[in-house]
């Protein structure tokens, strides 16, 4: 069966994984117990137990009640930061898709805005070159008008900025569905 997270924090859900530098697991999760909106448990025997969910303060409290994006970073490629990168719309409601930073799995920081406008689901994953690409639902009236895809220069002087590079992940001169199957069927393969 699959290991039950202790959730003394009503209404735990729509959670992601990723594994941190000493091999621990990171999860972080939706809450509906009011502000932050944030959780996060560990564990620390590839999933077998999990630690007791804790509200994540330093994660902007009016964030939305959402499933977050969020990747582990290694300093490879174009990246010289290791931590957690993590996307939710910071609302109000779903709006406005922004990116917090975490070196330690901690202590987090608002780094960077993606957009200001409508924003629903993300995932990140780090590429092989370092970038990170960030697949996130968006749109000018509607929060899941459209999908759209961003890489994103990850080092210690943009922490998250765009590089001014958005969409061909196949590279192919067009942005179009094909560079969000592109990004998934790498997704498996490199998560971390």
């Amino acid at each position: 069966g699959v290991p039950a997270v202790p959730a003394p924090i009503a209404g735990t859900n729509e959670s992601t994984v990723a594994m941190l530098p000493n091999g621990s697991l990171y999860m972080t999760q939706r809450t509906n117990a009011g502000q932050p909106m944030r959780a996060y448990s560990i564990s620390h025997d590839d999933g077998q137990t999990w630690t007791e969910s804790q509200l994540v303060p330093e994660i902007d409290p009016d964030m939305t009640q959402i499933k977050a994006g969020l990747t582990a970073l290694a300093a490879e490629g174009a990246s010289d930061v290791t931590g957690l990168l993590l996307s939710a719309p910071e609302g109000p409601g779903r709006a406005n898709l922004a990116l917090w930073y975490s070196p330690d799995a901690e202590q987090w920081s608002r780094v960077s805005q993606i957009n200001n406008q409508p924003a629903g689901y993300s995932e990140l994953i780090q590429l092989p070159d370092g970038f990170a690409g960030l697949l996130y639902e968006n749109g000018e009236q509607r929060y899941n008008a459209k999908l759209s895809f961003a890489r994103l220069n990850i080092n210690s002087e943009t922490i998250a900025s765009f590089n001014g590079v958005h969409g061909d992940v196949d590279q192919d001169g067009d942005v179009d569905l094909e560079d969000v199957e592109a990004f998934v069927s790498r997704w498996g393969g490199l998560a971390r």
